[in-house]
């Protein structure tokens, strides 16, 4: 995720359940980020994040399904994190953030896209609502603009290659 110059990516290790970030910085006209050192922060996969100010928001699955969540702080070229959190059931979680209101989006049984809608409620702390579903379709996808309070999701319609589809609404409609 990128907020003003500063960027930030996870990851898997290659055939690992050991997670990774990195912290970068965008600069040039032609912009390009030099990246920082990665450095290892949990154990899970899929994991996603979403970066407003200095404050990042992640989500990722655990064993099975159980998906977790970290709160932390962005310093220089590092993360403090807080404790990760179990929160939900569910595949393949992405979630957005801006500053206040987190949205994740995750796929649950079958073919079914599910959402929450929380806030940061502390400095290593969301405080989810309920889950509730919204469409079928697969590896949904969110993001959220502070400014208009706008949520835009994406999801494939099948498992595979195929048509790609998406809802726009505003966060006062989700809570």
């Amino acid at each position: 995720d990128l907020y003003g110059s500063t960027a930030v990516e996870v990851h898997n290790a290659p055939g690992s359940s050991a997670m990774w970030y990195r912290v970068g910085q965008v600069s040039g006209s032609i912009p390009v980020i030099a990246w920082g050192q990665p450095y290892p922060y949990d154990s899970g996969q899929f994991p996603s994040v979403a970066l407003s100010g200095s404050t990042i928001v992640e989500v990722h699955n655990g064993q099975g399904t159980a998906m977790w969540y970290h709160v932390g702080q962005v310093s220089g070229s590092t993360i403090k994190w807080g404790p990760s959190y179990e929160y939900d059931q569910g595949l393949y979680p992405k979630v957005a953030f801006d500053g206040l209101n987190v949205v994740e989006v995750h796929n649950g049984q079958g073919s079914a896209m599910w959402y929450h809608w929380g806030f940061v409620s502390g400095p290593t702390t969301i405080n989810f609502g309920s889950s509730y579903p919204y469409d079928s379709g697969f590896y949904p996808s969110v993001a959220l603009s502070l400014s208009s309070l706008t949520v835009v999701e994406v999801h494939n319609a099948t498992s595979t290659v195929g048509p790609m589809w998406y809802h726009v609404g505003r966060l006062g409609d989700l809570m």
